[in-house]
């Protein structure tokens, strides 16, 4: 779990707004997309690593992997949000 303390000092690489972290129903709805193979980064890779938590740019539109308490801040991982189909 990051800490609050470390979540107050990460930015956004693209952006440089501060990052929020994502609530665990957008990560079980990035994860349903990264076991049907649907979801994409930045780069057009498909992500096949399940989150376990992710970090918003919320000015980007984009969420960071966090895997093993570690946020991957490059920017080519980030994880476009407008691939989520709308909720409802």
């Amino acid at each position: 779990m990051i800490s609050d303390e470390l979540l107050k000092c990460l930015r956004c690489p693209q952006t440089a707004q501060p990052l929020t972290l994502a609530e665990p129903e957008l990560v079980a709805r990035l994860n349903e997309l990264v076991e049907q193979g649907k979801l994409r980064n930045r780069e057009g890779e498909t992500v096949t690593r399940r989150l376990e938590q992710g970090l918003i740019a919320e000015q980007a539109g984009v969420v960071y992997p966090v895997a093993n308490d570690i946020p991957d801040l490059v920017s080519s991982d980030g994880i476009p949000l407008d691939q989520l189909p709308a909720s409802g």
